[in-house]
């Protein structure tokens, strides 16, 4: 205890402790104590004006989308473009890191006899660790954009519109691409896209290119081509590319199925989404091709008066391609996309 363990009551200057002493204390106490800067002298006792306090413990908090916990994550849903707003970052052993995934719009289906179906939006899954600009409790924002699905087609000369591109503006944005739309009865060969779209025969009876897929093949591929079709006219479309996996071909009149979506347990549980949309039927009494599993459309079959489905929405789910009987008939629209934020909160 040093000085502090001699009695309170006298100086810490002299003698000792025992006032009856030769040379003992004598006045002092607790003024004496802080006159004489003996609390400052003590190792143990804090007095160090140098030194900042330390600062108060905040965590990763943030708004925007539709917000959910699940477990240890607290994670966000973004169905509309809008903005992850940051207002503190962690400075706990918590780390600020973000996994996001995400998925642009799907293509739309092509039309008439045989349509292919529309390629998936481009699938993107990773992880990033934000910064802030100064410290931790500096607010800021991080734009996002959700891409919509692209329109069927409307007309033979005319394929599927690509769907258009969802996107994260972190540090190093992160952004996917819009599938590519199914190929038409004169405008024959799938979109280019995140997926690719789908082929048609037409009329012409010869073969027909699937769209390519963005990156395909390799390590940051957005998804799979779109199928081409072989051989004869009037046959079905083929189905666009989903995340997961290529289109398939048809069949004689009968429409190709649409690729596989790609599963995800961002949200907490496994969803599949970005599938690709099935080709639409030749000009006999066909099938459709299914869509692809993750939302995509199914194509057209006889008899249909209203066509390729569309893709589901927030799933980038490709539309399915049109077909005959009634008459001509029109593609589905594809799936718009989504963006999918998640974070650690314990």
């Amino acid at each position: 205890m040093g000085y502090l363990g001699r009695r309170i009551g006298l100086s810490q200057d002299k003698g000792d402790s025992n006032p009856g002493a030769a040379g003992g204390a004598v006045g002092g106490g607790v003024s004496d104590l802080f006159t004489n800067e003996y609390f400052q002298r003590q190792g143990n006792l804090y007095n160090d004006p140098g030194l900042p306090y330390p600062t108060a413990p905040t965590a990763f908090t943030a708004t925007g989308g539709a917000v959910t916990t699940s477990g240890n994550y607290k994670i966000h849903t973004f169905t509309s473009s809008g903005a992850l707003n940051v207002s503190t970052l962690s400075n706990t052993p918590l780390p600020n890191s973000v996994d996001y995934l995400a998925i642009a719009g799907g293509g739309g289906g092509g039309f008439a006899h045989g349509g292919g179906g529309g390629g998936a939006g481009g699938y993107v899954e990773g992880s990033t660790t934000l910064v802030a600009p100064e410290h931790p409790s500096v607010a800021f924002s991080i734009p996002v954009v959700i891409g919509s699905g692209g329109a069927a087609s409307g007309s033979r000369p005319e394929k599927g519109v690509n769907g258009v591109a969802s996107s994260i503006a972190f540090g190093t944005p992160v952004s996917a691409t819009g599938g590519g739309g199914g190929g038409s009865y004169t405008s024959r060969t799938g979109g280019d896209g995140g997926s690719g779209g789908g082929a048609s025969a037409g009329s012409v009876g010869t073969n027909q290119s699937g769209g390519a897929a963005e990156n395909y093949p390799g390590p940051t591929q957005q998804g799979y081509p779109g199928s081409p079709v072989t051989g004869g006219s009037n046959v079905g479309g083929s189905g666009g590319g989903g995340a997961g996996g290529t289109g398939a071909d048809r069949s004689a009149g009968n429409g190709g199925a649409g690729g596989t979506g790609k599963a995800s347990s961002i949200t907490g549980s496994s969803v599949t989404r970005a599938g690709g949309g099935g080709g639409g039927n030749g000009f006999g009494p066909d099938s459709g091709g299914a869509g692809g599993n993750g939302g995509g459309g199914a194509g057209s079959s006889s008899p249909n008066p209203s066509g390729g489905s569309p893709g589901t929405a927030s799933t980038g789910g490709g539309g399915g391609g049109g077909g005959f009987d009634p008459g001509d008939l029109p593609g589905g629209n594809g799936g718009s996309g989504v963006v999918i934020v998640r974070y650690r909160i314990s």
